[in-house]
């Protein structure tokens, strides 16, 4: 196996790891040879293989490995028994740690915190959010949250093939507890999302019945919403994680 980076005499120590900066020895379209790339503990941790690469003052640790064509970028941390593989990305200031395994074409950014045992692939999209369960596997399908606070599967629902182009809208508990609601580009609680539906298909050009049945179907999505995280709309705490207080 040819060696593409090797370790420079360069080094850092955190929280106990002594890390050194890599140096690439040949090109790819991710890096070219002779460039500096970030830190990592051991060559365990990056791949010779594939395009793989650690940037910036990004740091790679423990044993968390970096495979295949994942890139860690933006002073983000891998650590423990972490692994980013296929064409996964971890950037801006993210942090993965346990044993969580980042696949396929998923990007963790935003500064988000992923622990546990989540595996995250597909077009799954992390941002700015905090992922920590102890069993969550998103592989050949997307999860898709933004400020979201996932400490276990039922704090993230999906609902797919819906409305006018059988999108995917995506249902989650931010990180105030209040349920949160992403539907193309739509992002805001239940109660704005249920105000933006009625308003969005009573102006489109959607025939009467068309927009019947559109309403419907959201609509159901809510009260499943309702059900599944448990709101009661008649408590003051319930109307909080509907999204009143932000109305």
């Amino acid at each position: 196996m040819e060696r593409k980076y090797e370790l420079t005499n360069e080094s850092l120590e955190y929280k106990g790891h002594t890390l050194h900066r890599i140096k690439a020895l040949c090109d790819s379209s991710e890096f070219t040879k002779g460039s500096l790339g970030g830190w990592i503990e051991s060559e365990n941790n990056l791949s010779h293989d594939g395009k793989c690469w650690v940037h910036d003052e990004s740091m790679v640790f423990d044993n968390a490995r970096i495979r295949k064509s994942a890139q860690i970028t933006d002073n983000s941390i891998i650590c423990e028994d972490a692994v980013i593989s296929g064409n996964a990305v971890v950037r801006e200031n993210s942090r993965v740690s346990g044993d969580a395994y980042i696949c396929e074409n998923a990007s963790i950014y935003g500064a988000s915190i992923v622990s546990g045992r989540p595996i995250i692939g597909n077009n799954s999209r992390i941002i700015n959010s905090i992922v920590s369960c102890e069993f969550l596997d998103y592989r050949g399908m997307s999860i898709c949250v933004d400020d979201a606070k996932i400490l276990n599967s039922s704090d993230y629902i999906s609902f797919t093939g819906f409305g006018s182009i059988n999108r995917t809208t995506y249902m989650f508990r931010g990180q105030d507890g209040v349920v949160k609601v992403k539907c193309g580009c739509f992002r805001g609680t239940l109660k704005e999302f249920e105000n933006e539906i009625k308003h969005t298909i009573e102006w489109k050009w959607f025939t009467k019945g068309n927009k019947r049945r559109f309403l419907k179907e959201y609509l159901e999505c809510i009260r499943l919403a309702k059900i599944h995280f448990g709101i009661n709309l008649l408590t003051s705490e319930g109307r909080r994680l509907y999204g009143y207080d932000s109305c």
